[in-house]
């Protein structure tokens, strides 16, 4: 399909329905990585998929799922050395601007702040699938061998608050019947996937887990 523009566009994004598969993946991501925009204090309703370079493949999988929703396919951006960490790459894509995305802003971000700040929705419990567990995994979890070499799950929630990672843990009791506890790191806050809950959480997410991303399992 050739890049639309004026009232082709616009036609063109009313025809425009969220399958379930893009709503569940939406959820998941939203939880990890990918991001909604607040501009000039109004919030901007589309769908940003952010990843570091070497998960490229993760993201043109991402972007084959969503390609009806954007007219340019992923770009790469250099992000200069800023003291803290070198230069390095990401790639990324944006959707449109688009109505059927105003409930997730809603749902993950602040409307107190004038500042953009993603939260955990107070219903998360109901909008969680496995198939949204398995991307928020994908998207911002890791696998970690401790001295025995048993593996270990975690959730890297270090940007929500206390408060509502307590939330996510209760929601994925209440969902999945999968218990994780609150780990400090390096001053904030993750979860851990209880060992002995291991092979469910495996069980529920491994149909969905790209094959590039196997390496996290």
């Amino acid at each position: 399909m050739g890049k639309l523009i004026g009232e082709k566009l616009k036609y063109y994004k009313d025809s425009l329905i969220l399958t379930k598969v893009q709503r569940e993946i939406i959820v998941g991501t939203l939880l990890g990585d990918s991001s909604m925009e607040l501009r000039n204090r109004r919030p901007v309703y589309s769908l940003k998929f952010e990843q570091s370079f070497s998960r490229k493949e993760y993201i043109e999988h991402i972007y084959s799922i969503f390609s009806d929703w954007t007219g340019t396919g992923p770009k790469i951006r250099i992000i200069p050395n800023d003291g803290k960490f070198k230069e390095r790459k990401s790639i990324w894509f944006r959707t449109y601007r688009h109505s059927s995305f105003r409930f997730y802003y809603g749902a993950f971000y602040s409307s107190i702040s004038e500042e953009k700040k993603k939260v955990v929705p107070k219903l998360i419990h109901r909008f969680l699938t496995p198939r949204s567990l398995a991307y928020w995994f994908m998207d911002d979890g890791s696998c970690h061998e401790d001295k025995y070499g048993n593996k270990q799950y975690y959730l890297n929630t270090q940007g929500f608050a206390f408060y509502e990672q307590k939330r996510l843990v209760l929601a994925l009791e209440k969902k999945f019947l999968l218990k994780f506890n609150i780990h400090k790191d390096k001053g904030k806050y993750r979860l851990y996937l209880r060992y002995d809950f291991k092979d469910k959480f495996l069980e529920l997410i491994t149909p969905y887990v790209f094959s590039s991303m196997t390496y996290k399992l």
